[in-house]
């Protein structure tokens, strides 16, 4: 998943892109929810979300779903 939403390939996420494929997937969530759930994400406060912050935050959504880091990334 992260992969489609990286829409430029640069391992990172910025709020554009995740709010792109909120809004293209119909979610329910506003302006201020994705606000709050960057903020959340971007646990080192760089302004994108990297793949770590992402895994970390999808462990905590689905814990009972293993989530890796891929081996063959730059």
């Amino acid at each position: 998943m992260f992969r489609v939403i990286d829409k430029d390939n640069d391992w990172r996420l910025s709020k554009a892109e995740l709010k792109a494929v909120i809004k293209a997937y119909k979610m329910p969530m506003d302006d201020n929810e994705l606000d709050l759930l960057f903020e959340e994400a971007d646990e080192y406060n760089q302004g994108y979300i990297t793949y770590e912050e992402y895994l970390r935050i999808m462990r905590c959504l689905w814990p009972s779903i293993e989530f890796t880091f891929p081996t063959n990334i730059i």
